[in-house]
């Protein structure tokens, strides 16, 4: 059966999805009108020799509801995609069409072609995006946990302040944010490396006269220094 008769509307609206996705709708209306002209004249034995066929204006109009404009407009597409052909002949001019079958069937068998999976594609997609929706769960899931400080061991203080070479005393740096619940003025402290860093940078600030201290004097000034720290 030739496609033109598949396409035809002959009593009725009707539109080939898949042309209609590619060229828009008032296009695919049109070529479907086209086609049933196609069909009739081609019955009748009056298409032109290089098979041809003429159609008006309000002939469409009437059959489709495409204004002028529309079909102004949709001519253009379906010429644009190499699936229409016209030209005027005669006096007064008549509009004449030919519809190119091959460029249709080309296009009908591309789309169909990116449209065709097969059982085990369609499986495999299938997993492809559930295991996107797990990871997608799973990612936002760990960005939405809520951050839980864990305070610092003496030993790991110890070992974070060797590393640097500042001189704080672990023990003293624990007890101290022990004594205050681990807050830093009053918040939640986050890094506790960070607080070492504080005490080192205040540690240098004190100079010379920090370090003449008594260690019992050093013990409270110390204290007491923190607490201002913590405080601000």
């Amino acid at each position: 059966m030739s496609i033109l008769k598949l396409l035809a509307s002959d009593g009725f609206l009707s539109v080939n999805k898949h042309i209609a996705q590619i060229v828009g709708l008032d296009a695919a209306v049109l070529l479907a009108e086209l086609a049933s002209s196609y069909n009739f004249f081609e019955a009748i034995e009056q298409l032109t020799p290089d098979g041809m066929f003429f159609e008006t204006v309000e002939r469409i109009q009437v059959n489709t509801t495409l204004s002028q404009y529309q079909q102004a407009k949709a001519v253009k597409v379906l010429s644009d995609a190499g699936i229409l052909e016209t030209k005027k002949v005669g006096i007064p001019a008549k509009r004449y069409f030919r519809i190119n079958e091959e460029v249709l069937i080309g296009i009908l068998n591309h789309k169909s072609s990116k449209n065709l999976i097969t059982g085990d594609e369609k499986t495999s997609s299938l997993d492809v995006k559930k295991l996107d929706c797990n990871n997608n769960k799973k990612n936002n899931k760990q960005n939405n946990k809520i951050y839980r400080f864990i305070p610092p061991t003496v030993e790991e203080v110890a070992d974070y302040c060797r590393e640097r070479n500042n001189g704080i005393d672990a023990e003293q740096f624990v007890d101290f944010y022990s004594s205050k619940g681990w807050k830093v003025g009053n918040n939640k402290m986050q890094d506790w490396k960070a607080a070492v860093r504080t005490w080192e940078r205040r540690r240098k600030q004190a100079g010379a006269g920090y370090k003449k201290q008594t260690k019992t004097e050093e013990l409270d000034g110390f204290y007491a220094m923190a607490n201002e720290w913590a405080k601000g």
